[in-house]
């Protein structure tokens, strides 16, 4: 019985940690439509990645800064090769999703975000 339990003990201490998932999805509510989906994974520390919608495929994009909370959310997108800004969402909490606009140099949008 004492082996058991000295096997189940350390099978748990070895164990990888757990992964977990949680995604939100943005999208433009006027123009253009621009649909964005942020997603972050954790494993031992959170990491965010962000995919642009195109036709049917999903794009790679890079993050730059951002700050994602329960009171708002703020991400830059940037070119991966000059790692400047191409554009910026931003939005504030309100009720069950973020509201605010995506931004780029040359156009403001409204833009409305919900957990996936």
């Amino acid at each position: 019985m004492r082996s058991v339990i000295l096997s189940a003990f350390a099978a748990v201490l070895l164990a990888s940690p757990a992964s977990a998932t949680q995604g939100i999805v943005c999208s433009t509510i006027e123009g253009p439509e621009r649909v964005y989906s942020l997603m972050a994974g954790t494993h031992a520390a959170a990491t965010w990645s962000i995919k642009e919608q195109q036709g049917e495929r999903w794009i790679d994009r890079e993050i730059g800064q951002h700050w994602i909370d329960d009171e708002r959310l703020y991400v830059d997108i940037v070119n991966s090769e000059t790692l400047t800004r191409v554009a910026r969402i931003e939005a504030r909490k309100t009720g069950t999703e973020w509201v605010g606009a995506f931004r780029t140099e040359t156009r403001t949008q409204s833009m409305v975000c919900q957990q996936d």
